[in-house]
C-alpha cells in the first residue's frame, strides 16, 4: 500500500498560524485583519498560493488611489 502526501497550502498555514477557522485560502488575509485596499495592497490571493508583499511602492498606493497619510 502506498500513501502519498499531499502538499495544502491551507493545511500548511493552519499549522504555521495556528488559525483554525481558515476554510478558504482567500480568506486568510481576512483573517489577519486585512481588508479592502489594505488586502489587495499587501496580499495577491490565488487557489493555490498567497503572495505577501512586505514592501509597498508609491506607486502601488497610487494605482489603488491611496493617500500615504493614512498610514502615517
Amino acid at each position: 500500500m502506498i500513501i502519498q502526501s499531499i502538499y495544502s497550502p491551507r493545511l500548511e498555514l493552519q499549522k504555521r498560524t495556528a488559525i483554525k477557522a481558515l476554510k478558504t485560502l482567500h480568506k486568510f488575509p481576512e483573517n489577519l485583519n486585512f481588508r479592502g485596499n489594505l488586502k489587495k495592497l499587501f496580499f495577491e490571493v490565488s487557489q493555490q498560493a498567497i503572495r505577501f508583499r512586505r514592501e509597498v511602492t508609491l506607486a502601488q498606493l497610487a494605482a489603488h488611489r491611496i493617500d500615504v497619510k493614512t498610514f502615517i
